[in-house]
């Protein structure tokens, strides 16, 4: 893991006057907002942040039927449905995710009856294979929004470069508050996924990690737009909880302890209104 749900100034923003601003203690910050992510993932056992990935449920499965399959993780977007026999059916035109107008989907539709998930494959591995954005958003149509910024390295970004350099770091985010960009945020430029682990707002330079959530590290040219993405507000209101108990606890040896052990009341009853419910398909 290598982003968090809140953002070091989301962070810095809860008890800001317990908060130290010394370099060690704002990486030490930082730190918990990654360990609270995957306390939260861990105890959820399904991400808040998409994940771009395949999944495959036998063609014989009970989590399917002739023109329904119930999905196993919650998902944000389909991309793409693979039969067994090799069949690709078209998102929206023969397959459908629903609940249809919002989020997370929670199983697939046939549309047309000369398709079957039931359809079996001449190998020995009879798969239907799900492609898409899996993890939970409650309106994920809306969860990526624009950053107000682009691109400003002279001639754009290679695949391994880890430096973006744009406009203002610390300016006015797309939705009117700042920074615009903070350790800890989940941007996207094109289809690639890249995680913000420090901002230098002297030299208006983000340092990134490359190709993250299942996504690959790409070249992009100058003035390419920056997304960032939103997380639930519910979900980033746990994260500060989590990483500002751990925050607070920093010198305290926890290592024998749970991860449940970590979670503040609070915290706890957020998490607990997520709930995704797996059914067969019978």
């Amino acid at each position: 893991m290598t982003f968090s749900y809140a953002t070091l100034a989301q962070l810095q923003a809860e008890d800001p006057g317990e908060k130290s601003t010394a370099t060690a203690d704002l990486a030490r910050l930082v730190e918990c907002g990654i360990r609270a992510t995957e306390v939260i993932d861990h105890l959820k056992k399904f991400t808040f942040a998409p994940l771009s990935d395949s999944r495959y449920y036998p063609s014989a499965g009970d989590d399917l039927g002739a023109y329904i399959l119930m999905l196993d993780q919650p998902l944000m977007a389909l991309t793409a449905v693979t039969l067994a026999d090799g069949s690709s059916l078209t998102v929206d035109t023969y397959v459908r995710a629903w609940p249809r107008s919002s989020t997370p989907k929670l199983w697939l539709q046939i549309m047309d009856s000369a398709y079957t998930f039931t359809t079996a494959s001449t190998t020995l591995e009879s798969v239907v294979t799900v492609t898409g954005m899996w993890g939970w958003h409650s309106d994920y149509a809306n969860a990526w929004e624009l950053s107000g910024d682009k691109i400003l390295n002279t001639g754009g970004i290679t695949a391994t470069e880890n430096s973006i350099t744009v406009a203002d770091a610390d300016g006015i985010s797309g939705r009117g508050f700042t920074p615009r960009f903070s350790a800890g945020n989940l941007i996207r430029i094109e289809s690639e996924y890249l995680a913000i682990t420090a901002t230098d707002t002297s030299t208006q330079a983000l340092t990134v990690v490359r190709g993250v959530n299942g996504t690959t590290a790409a070249t992009h040219a100058k003035d390419t737009v920056i997304y960032v993405y939103y997380p639930d507000d519910a979900i980033v209101r746990a994260c500060q909880l989590i990483a500002g108990r751990d925050y607070d606890r920093r010198g305290i040896n926890t290592h024998e302890e749970t991860p449940a052990a970590s979670i503040p009341d609070e915290a706890q009853k957020i998490l607990d209104s997520y709930q995704f419910i797996r059914m067969g398909a019978a």
